[in-house]
């Protein structure tokens, strides 16, 4: 994923195209939109996916109706008719790619039977842009377009024929498809669009002369865009659940708020204690680093069965102490390392905050965590943070050398202004330098220096 698109989208009131990377950095004041950006970029993997509609409510985001998610300009502005969220992807096998390079490798070396149209389509980027508007009181897909020349599909629903069309492009070439509500999908849906090119039947109403190697291009751009976006980001809350003294065995089942997480390290210790010392001795690696913690345990006191109740412990160079009997910084930084050490290769995260409740130190040395993340297993982290201390050790490490090169990473800056916020995006020079930052990235730093230092 590296562009995504947002216009008319609560405060976003203009289309905006918004570089990503694989660490992207969310900053700027409060209320400026950048909880609403990354609930933005989950959906637009919904999108792609289709497995169900998109909900603007699931955890941790919670964005309302479609009256507060549409932006409301005031006046004769009043709430936009509709909204756009979209995503740009480059070539799979790019060097901005997230793809694993044995996936990178199969998409990039021509099939026996691929059209010279699909070969081609293999340098070209992805573009996807859904409009939604008002159906009841909640946002529905009213329209969907895909790009990727001289590929385009675009589907809209129509209300009178009761059918989702869909018209198919090749260069001037075209072909209309018509799928009645009651056996398909009442939104445009482009997994499904792609089940039924893959199984040939479809009803052209008019085929403007599409070829087969036409539709082998389209089913070529299709399954690109799902090979690149296989994965959905996993998001996770800005507040972590409160620590429990004791935890009786219950579901696993992932939580934004990291509620699962004692149940995870209970069950790794009793039925994968290989993953169990790997994981271990990679949270005792940070908490050292950052002097929070040495070890994490887990210990049952009233027996050894996978049924009894546990307890976390936490040991902070001398004996083991509860998890509640420790610094809060601890349980709170817990389901963040957690549950990005052991996503899978590839994953994109979407954190809000994660430095909560941690000192300057181990804020900066999360950091350098989430880059090593990053160049290690080819994960993706889209973080919105206040700490300078956390981006400044990712420039400095970007300087060193030491993890991340300098596109690797982006800042991006969310500034309120007159027409709603503008996103600028700030790129980072071989030596950790901040190039053309907008005026007002620095500025209250700035402010309170000159008031501490009597200028």
């Amino acid at each position: 994923m590296d562009k995504m698109i947002i216009e008319g989208v609560r405060c976003f009131r203009s289309e905006q195209e918004v570089p990503l990377a694989p660490l992207t950095l969310l900053v700027g004041e409060n209320s400026t939109g950048k909880s609403t950006f990354l609930a933005a970029i989950r959906t637009v993997y919904d999108l792609v996916h289709a497995e169900k509609e998109p909900n603007f409510n699931e955890e941790p985001f919670n964005l309302g109706a479609y009256s507060d998610i549409a932006n409301y300009a005031g006046g004769r502005g009043g709430r936009a008719k509709c909204f756009r969220l979209g995503v740009e992807v480059a070539n799979a096998n790019s060097a901005n790619g997230h793809l694993k390079k044995g996936v990178a490798d199969l998409e990039a070396r021509p099939r026996a039977d691929a059209s010279p149209g699909a070969k081609q389509n293999i340098k070209t980027p992805i573009r996807l842009l859904a409009t939604f508007c008002q159906e009841a009181s909640h946002p529905r897909i009213a329209d969907m377009r895909l790009a990727s020349p001289p590929y385009t599909i675009a589907g809209n629903y129509d209300a009178e024929s009761s059918k989702v069309n869909y018209v198919l492009t090749a260069e001037n070439r075209s072909a209309t498809i018509k799928v009645n509500r009651n056996w398909g999908p009442s939104a445009p849906d482009i997994r499904f669009l792609a089940f039924l090119l893959r199984r040939e039947v479809v009803r052209v109403e008019s085929s403007g002369g599409l070829t087969k190697q036409d539709f082998d291009g389209l089913q070529d751009v299709l399954t690109r865009l799902f090979r690149t976006m296989r994965r959905r980001p996993y998001a996770m809350a800005p507040v972590r659940t409160k620590p429990e003294r004791t935890y009786d065995p219950k579901t696993d089942t992932p939580r934004p708020e990291g509620r699962h997480i004692p149940m995870v390290l209970a069950r790794m210790v009793s039925a994968e204690p290989e993953n169990w010392a790997t994981l271990r001795t990679a949270l005792s690696r940070f908490g050292k680093a950052c002097g929070l913690f040495d070890t994490v345990t887990v210990r049952r006191p009233l027996g050894k069965k996978e049924s009894d109740p546990f307890q976390i412990q936490i040991r902070v160079a001398g004996p083991a102490f509860n998890l509640v009997d420790v610094g809060y910084g601890v349980s709170q930084v817990l389901p963040i390392l957690v549950d990005s050490l052991l996503g899978d290769r590839g994953q994109m995260f979407l954190m809000q905050q994660p430095e909560v409740h941690l000192h300057p130190r181990a804020q900066a040395e999360l950091g350098t965590f989430l880059a090593q993340l990053v160049k290690q297993d080819r994960k993706s982290f889209i973080v919105e943070t206040h700490s300078d201390y956390l981006i400044d050790r990712v420039r400095l490490d970007v300087r060193d050398g030491v993890g991340l090169r300098p596109d690797d990473v982006v800042i991006l800056y969310f500034q309120r202004g007159a027409s709603g916020v503008k996103i600028h995006p700030i790129r980072l020079d071989a030596h950790g330098n901040l190039e053309n930052p907008p005026r007002g990235y620095r500025q209250f730093f700035l402010q309170e220096e000159r008031r501490f230092f009597g200028v």
